[in-house]
């Protein structure tokens, strides 16, 4: 496979995985769900990630689906919703982490960041959209913008999409991950929300170094082309 078809298909995959980890922070489980996402995880396979999409699969075998169901719904409730101080962790959003404050200089951030890249909110029924299922949805759709603009041969744009994927990381996702992870694992996550936590947690990091790697490859890559041209 080519280069370009690597890249393109690098950022297919990772728009769909990080769509699909933010569904599983803003939806809450019932049967129905649990079973597509049982299906979905049994056809996952990444060598990179290959302990943390197994503990999620193995938290998710039992023959009582009601049970698990019923069990998941509540600790969706406990670990995400903010219900109290002593009941579970504050609800995943960027401004609580990062200001002790709902709706802070966070939340304006990450809606300027939105707008900038040609989106509005993205998830209304998440409330603020500083949410981390919203954020992690947000870098999903600008993973699927920098294939297609690929895949049209507009190589400019689709490095400035990369660009702003490795900002919104850095200035936002990788600013308060680790404290939101560090909260969920103080209260004893149920089995599939702590590798759901560790999983999400895991690729930021990754996601981070595979972009910084391919930004200076290709960024060498436009300044030896350039230069051939002003050569030429």
């Amino acid at each position: 496979m080519k280069e370009r078809e690597l890249i393109i298909c690098a950022a297919e995959n990772r728009s769909k995985l990080y769509w699909f980890m933010g569904t599983l922070f803003l939806t809450k489980p019932d049967k129905e769900f649990i079973a597509l996402l049982s299906d979905e995880l049994s056809s996952v396979a990444n060598d990179i990630l290959k302990t943390e999409i197994e503990a999620l699969r193995r938290s998710l075998e039992t023959r009582h689906t009601s049970d698990l169901a019923e069990q998941l719904e509540h600790e969706f409730t406990r670990l995400f919703r903010g219900i109290h101080n002593n009941y579970g962790p504050p609800p995943p959003y960027e401004s609580v982490y990062r200001e002790s404050n709902i709706m802070g200089d966070s939340t304006r951030a990450v809606i300027e960041c939105y707008s900038e890249a040609g989106f509005g909110e993205i998830d209304k029924s998440a409330g603020p959209q500083d949410h981390l299922g919203v954020e992690l949805k947000f870098i999903a759709l600008l993973c699927q913008r920098e294939s297609q603009q690929r895949e049209a041969g507009k190589d400019t744009d689709a490095l400035n999409t990369l660009k702003m994927e490795k900002a919104f990381l850095n200035d936002h996702l990788l600013q308060w991950m680790p404290d939101f992870q560090g909260a969920v694992a103080r209260h004893d996550p149920h089995p599939f929300y702590e590798a759901l936590v560790s999983l999400t947690s895991r690729v930021l990091v990754l996601d981070n170094e595979y972009i910084t790697g391919l930004l200076s490859e290709l960024e060498k890559d436009e300044e030896i082309h350039d230069r051939s041209v002003v050569s030429g």
